[in-house]
């Protein structure tokens, strides 16, 4: 599968456009390099309007994110969704397989 870059590579916070997953598709989420201690990239779900109406993506009442313990993450449809990178010490690329 090819790679799509949603966040480039940078060491500022940023938001990635809007990623929409068709139901029963999905896709991998990582970065390069790998997020060092307290960077994240956070997922949110979007109904595709303002930034303002994104809600933090939860699974059994857990926040999906890559950290240093999750390098690396899957995202299933139906869905629009938004990765939000927080500052990072080195530039760092968000990528996902399409």
């Amino acid at each position: 599968m090819a790679s799509t870059t949603a966040i480039s590579s940078q060491t500022a916070a940023a938001t990635s456009s809007d990623i929409t997953l068709a139901d029963g598709s999905s896709i991998q989420i990582w970065t390069s390099p790998a997020l060092e201690s307290d960077e994240s990239v956070t997922l949110w779900r979007t109904a595709g309007g303002s930034p303002d109406d994104a809600v933090r993506v939860q699974e059994s009442g857990w926040y999906v994110q890559l950290d240093p313990s999750h390098q690396s993450i899957s995202l299933a449809g139906p869905g629009t969704f938004r990765l939000k990178k927080s500052v990072t010490a080195t530039a760092t690329t968000v990528y996902y397989d399409a």
